[in-house]
């Protein structure tokens, strides 16, 4: 008797810890049949390769554009395939899917030999070709003569204006041509060298988009590094806005608490809210405006953890700063403005695993607050925290992402339309 109850403790553990068990063991299982999935935010999707994406003015249709100039329209609703049509040398598509711009590089003038060339400069770019000769001491360049700048309308395809390049002078013949953007209005055309401490005054070439017509050419300083204007601003007049990779030395980086961001009209001032404790701080990637030039979002590397994590500010047009946040685990490659102005969507690298081959991440911001409205994702992807160390060395593979490339808003703000390159295209509700 004494026995039996001094087991009973022991067998009252044992019996709890079975159904502990069994509760943990059917967890998954009754969760799996009693819970549902979010509703998707995606309105459809489609694999083609894209590299630039925009909606039609009245938001019927989204216009794609891949990497061999071939221009497909599609219905914004359904995804359901309108058209498609490759346009020869098309390289940019206009924002309001109505043309694509192209650069037509021209042909190859007389060669001439460059002894000595260096290996980490071959081959160079378009628009300036160079081969190596027998003895691998003598070079050939051959500079690319009568270059054009193009464009045409999506629907008819016929050529709406051609523009020739002015030509460069012959000290300045080592270079080549390579668009910067194009907006609704302009194109910018960089002059670029195939190595650093060479510059041309009146480097960039700004156009008028509907007219073709040079608008005039602007010098690019010497301490910009074109690499770095990868995702250039402009103003709505045309100038490009963009940072110095130093500080000046008359001011002490402990007691600036601000940005100071060039352009042809004047520096213009955009406050951070703390001074700057250092140099590297000025690497200032993504910037936007919004739609009427009244807002700008920008971001930097956060100072603790400057490899994986991102602050994005708001700023008025004036310089006065609305807000910062922080974003961990987000490396911003892109960003645009509901036309609206009441979101602000970012894409970038997603870096909260060690896998090798890098996801995206899409993330949608309220513009008053800077909440995190939405992150957009599928419910069939997997969550990239939980992904293995070497399991994604490949790219697409069943819940991969990929990386949003470039970034579309339909005139209602309702839908968002991204590229992403080799993992196609999506169309997603926003509200």
């Amino acid at each position: 008797m004494l026995r039996s109850q001094s087991l009973r403790p022991v067998l009252g553990l044992f019996a709890l810890s079975l159904g502990l068990c069994g509760l943990l063991f059917l967890t998954p299982i009754l969760s799996g049949r009693v819970g549902k999935p979010k509703p998707s935010d995606l309105s459809w999707k489609n694999p083609v390769w894209a590299k630039q994406v925009a909606f039609t003015p009245d938001g019927s249709t989204v216009v794609t554009l891949d990497i061999s100039g071939n221009c497909a329209r599609w219905d914004a609703k359904t995804g359901r395939s309108l058209s498609s049509r490759r346009f020869l040398d098309a390289q940019y598509l206009t924002p309001d899917g109505a043309s694509v711009v192209g650069l037509d590089y021209g042909k190859p003038g007389k060669k001439f030999s460059m002894p000595n060339w260096p290996d980490s400069l071959y081959p160079v770019s378009k628009g300036l070709v160079v081969t190596r000769g027998s003895n691998k001491q003598l070079v050939y360049a051959y500079p690319y003569t009568n270059r054009v700048l193009k464009s045409f309308d999506i629907q008819s395809g016929q050529l709406q204006w051609k523009q020739h390049i002015p030509e460069r002078p012959e000290a300045f013949r080592l270079s080549s041509d390579e668009i910067l953007a194009v907006s609704n209005d302009h194109v910018w055309l960089e002059v670029r060298f195939p190595y650093q401490g060479l510059r041309m005054q009146k480097n960039v070439h700004v156009f008028s988009r509907r007219e073709g017509r040079l608008i005039k050419s602007v010098t690019l300083p010497y301490d910009v590094d074109p690499e770095r204007v990868a995702a250039p601003v402009f103003l709505r007049n045309g100038d490009l806005l963009y940072n110095k990779n130093s500080w000046s030395r008359d001011k002490d980086p402990s007691q600036v608490d601000y940005v100071e961001l060039q352009s042809e009209s004047g520096p213009r001032r955009f406050k951070l809210g703390e001074s700057q404790p250092g140099l590297w701080l000025e690497s200032w990637e993504p910037m936007a405006f919004n739609k009427d030039f009244e807002l700008l979002a920008g971001t930097r590397p956060l100072r603790e953890n400057a490899y994986n994590s991102r602050e994005i500010f708001l700023w008025g047009a004036q310089g006065q700063l609305r807000w910062k946040i922080q974003q961990a685990d987000f490396i911003p490659r892109n960003m645009s403005f509901s036309p609206d102005s009441r979101y602000l969507a970012i894409g970038g690298i997603d870096q909260r695993t060690l896998a090798q081959s890098n996801d995206g991440r899409l993330i949608v911001y309220e513009v008053a607050t800077g909440k995190v409205v939405k992150e957009l994702t599928e419910t069939t992807w997997v969550d990239y925290a939980k992904r293995p160390v070497m399991k994604y060395t490949k790219a697409p593979t069943p819940g991969f992402m990929g990386l949003p490339i470039h970034l579309a808003w339909s005139p209602d703000s309702r839908q968002l339309a991204v590229s992403y390159g080799p993992q196609g295209i999506r169309v997603w509700k926003i509200r």
